[in-house]
């Protein structure tokens, strides 16, 4: 019986990838900050803020007060980790800073990639797997010309998935043409307004057919998107 009850205790770990941690300088800083992110888009909020107790952490986690506050204290520093008193009564709340973790995590890529490329080939492969991620982010940071809250949108699994299916779909470098004219496309009157991810995936079509039109009345050149 206590066999199958560890046994169960064990499927559950914490997912923190090791990019994470080479990326901060600090394994408990990666645990603590994997831990926010994988509660952003399932708390309450949904600006990705999250209420979380110290002994709530040190029950998810194992991490104890004090490496807790040493944690919180180097993500402040480097600008991945936010905190605020939200709520009545106030509470702390927390959320990570995706835009400056990815920015600190793409930098980290490009500064040991000759280094890592060097080592094991599982290392290589680690890196090769960091570059989906990467690409999304990206996708996503796109939509900040049409979208003031855009920052939002990086912590929302749905609009994360919105822009894995669409690049499957479309391709990388269509859908990145697609975003980049969607502030014009959102001008213009009878066409459909889209700011999000999840949005684009919805009205693709329309849009698209909206495209189609102008190619059909010899306004391609002014599009730029290679349909």
């Amino acid at each position: 019986m206590q066999k199958s009850l560890i046994s169960e205790l064990l499927k559950r770990p914490i997912a923190v990838h090791p990019i994470v941690i080479k990326t901060f300088g600090s394994a408990k800083l990666g645990i603590l900050w994997s831990q926010f992110y994988y509660w952003m888009d399932r708390g309450k909020n949904k600006d990705g803020w999250i209420y979380k107790t110290r002994t709530d952490v040190f029950d998810e986690t194992g991490l104890s007060r004090r490496e807790q506050e040493t944690a919180r204290e180097l993500g402040k520093k480097l600008g991945v980790m936010d905190s605020e008193p939200r709520g009545m009564p106030r509470r702390v709340h927390f959320r990570v800073n995706l835009e400056k973790s990815f920015e600190l995590i793409e930098e980290y890529i490009k500064n040991n990639v000759v280094k890592v490329a060097d080592q094991t080939p599982n290392n290589e492969s680690s890196v090769e797997s960091d570059k989906p991620g990467k690409i999304i982010a990206d996708l996503i940071f796109g939509f900040k010309d049409v979208n003031p809250n855009y920052k939002t949108l990086f912590a929302r699994n749905p609009q994360r998935k919105a822009i894995e299916r669409m690049m499957e779909e479309n391709g990388e470098e269509r859908l990145r043409k697609i975003i980049a004219f969607l502030p014009r496309s959102n001008s213009k009157k009878f066409w459909p307004t889209i700011t999000t991810p999840v949005e684009l995936e919805n009205k693709m079509g329309a849009l698209v057919a909206k495209i189609q039109q102008l190619k059909d009345e010899k306004e391609k050149n002014n599009i730029g998107i290679a349909l």
